[in-house]
C-alpha cells in the first residue's frame, strides 16, 4: 500500500493535473487579490458632491452647514415637520458624467460617524435593464439602510443586499415580480442620506472621511479552495484505482525454465526464450540478449512491449519473482539464498521488488502459504 501511494505521487497522472490546478487556483487569488478599492472620496476631482433636501417634496428639512475638503465630508442639518418622511443627502456624480464600472467589486465601504444620527441610507442609480427598459425610466434606483454609531467607523455594504424600495417600486408601478438586476456597469451616480427620523428638534450632522467599492474575497476563496481540495480528492482516487488495476492487470505469466526444462517459443520471439532460460544472471541486459540472440535491443523492447505491455526491467523482474515464490513455498532456502538464485545482487533489492510487486514481504508471503 504504502508503495502504491508512493507510486501515485510520483506519477504524471496526479503531478500534471494538481499542477494545473494549482497553478489555476493561485492564478485566481493573485487576479482577486490585486483588485483595489475604487476610491470615490478622498476625491481627486474625478467627482461632483451634491447636497440636497426634501424642498420638492414640500418638505422643510434644512442643511446647517455642508463642506467637502481634502480628506472630509461634513454636512450639518435639521429635519423638518412638513413631509412626512424629511430627508437629506449627498449626491456623489462623475464630473465627465459617464458610468462608475464596479464590476469587480461586491462591497461599498464607508468611514463615517454622524451625531444625532444612527441610521442612513445608502442608493446607487443605474442605467435600467430588462423591463425597466420598457418603462423609459431615466434611471434604477437600487437601495438600503446602514446603521452608525457618533464614533467614526468603517463599514462596508454587501451590494447584493441592495434592492428597490418599496416606496420607488409603487412610484414607477413596478410588477411585483420584477426586481430588476444591478448592473454594476452603469452606475450613474450614489446617494448618501438620512434615514427617516421621528427626532425632528435637533441638529443632526453626518461626517464621512471615505467612500469606495472594495472586494471582500473571503467567500470566494473558501468556495475555490473547497473546489480545489475536492479535485485533488478525486484525481487521486481516480489514479489510485487506475495505477492499482493497472499493477494487478499487469502480472505477467509467463513459462520459464524452473528446472533445467526451456519453453519453446516461436522463432521471431527468440529473446523471450533467452530471458525465460537466463533470467538467473544477475547482469543479465538487452545488450547481453541482443548479442546471444542476435536481435536488437530496440526489437527485443518491442516484442516485450507488445506482447506483454511492460518493459525489459518489469518483464525480468517479474519473471525472477514468479520464481522466487516457487522456492518460497516448495523450498527451505533463506531468503537471500533465493534472492541469488534468481539473480538479484542483494537481498534488500530483492525485498524491495518483491513488495512491490506482491504487496507482501517475501517473509510473510512464505508465512501465508505454509502448508
Amino acid at each position: 500500500m504504502k508503495q502504491l501511494v508512493i507510486k501515485i505521487f510520483k506519477s504524471k497522472y496526479l503531478l500534471i493535473p494538481v499542477l494545473t490546478a494549482s497553478i489555476i487556483f493561485m492564478g485566481i487569488v493573485i487576479y482577486y487579490c490585486r483588485v483595489n478599492d475604487l476610491i470615490i472620496f478622498p476625491d481627486k476631482g474625478n467627482y461632483t458632491f451634491f447636497f440636497y433636501n426634501d424642498e420638492p417634496n414640500g418638505g422643510n428639512s434644512n442643511i446647517l452647514n455642508q463642506s467637502v475638503s481634502d480628506s472630509l465630508l461634513i454636512m450639518k442639518y435639521q429635519l423638518g415637520d412638513k413631509f412626512q418622511s424629511p430627508y437629506v443627502g449627498l449626491s456623489i456624480t462623475p464630473v465627465d458624467e459617464t458610468a462608475i464600472d464596479a464590476r469587480r467589486f461586491n462591497e461599498l465601504t464607508l468611514t463615517i460617524k454622524g451625531q444625532n444620527t444612527d441610521r442612513i441610507g445608502i442608493s446607487l442609480y443605474t442605467t435600467p435593464t430588462g423591463f425597466h427598459k420598457k418603462q423609459t425610466l431615466e434611471e434604477t434606483l437600487f437601495h438600503s439602510f446602514l446603521n452608525i454609531s457618533n464614533e467614526l467607523k468603517t463599514y462596508s455594504i454587501n451590494i447584493k443586499h441592495l434592492k428597490h424600495p418599496d416606496w420607488w417600486e409603487d412610484y414607477n408601478q413596478l410588477p411585483e415580480n420584477d426586481k430588476g438586476t444591478l448592473d454594476l456597469s452603469k452606475i450613474l451616480h450614489i446617494n448618501i442620506g438620512s434615514a427617516y427620523s421621528s427626532n425632528t428638534e435637533k441638529d443632526k450632522t453626518l461626517e464621512i472621511t471615505y467612500i469606495a467599492f472594495t472586494r471582500d474575497n473571503t467567500k470566494l476563496f473558501v468556495i475555490a479552495g473547497l473546489i480545489y481540495l475536492g479535485f485533488l480528492i478525486l484525481i487521486f482516487t481516480i489514479v489510485y484505482f487506475y495505477l492499482s488495476g493497472k499493477n494487478r492487470n499487469s502480472k505477467i505469466v509467463v513459462e520459464y525454465k524452473p528446472v533445467d526444462k526451456i519453453t519453446e517459443v516461436p522463432k521471431e520471439e527468440e529473446c523471450i526464450k533467452y530471458i525465460n532460460s537466463n533470467y538467473s544472471i544477475s547482469d543479465l541486459t538487452l545488450e547481453k540478449i541482443s548479442e546471444e540472440t542476435g536481435i536488437s535491443q530496440r526489437n527485443i523492447t518491442k516484442v516485450i512491449k507488445e506482447r506483454y505491455d511492460c518493459n525489459f526491467k518489469t518483464y525480468l523482474n517479474r519473471i525472477r519473482i514468479n520464481e522466487s515464490k516457487r522456492f518460497l513455498i516448495q523450498s527451505d532456502l533463506n531468503i537471500g539464498e533465493i534472492a541469488f538464485k534468481i539473480g538479484f545482487n542483494s537481498q534488500s533489492h530483492f525485498n524491495r521488488v518483491f513488495k512491490n510487486e506482491i504487496q507482501v514481504s517475501p517473509s510473510e508471503y512464505r508465512e501465508a502459504h505454509k502448508y
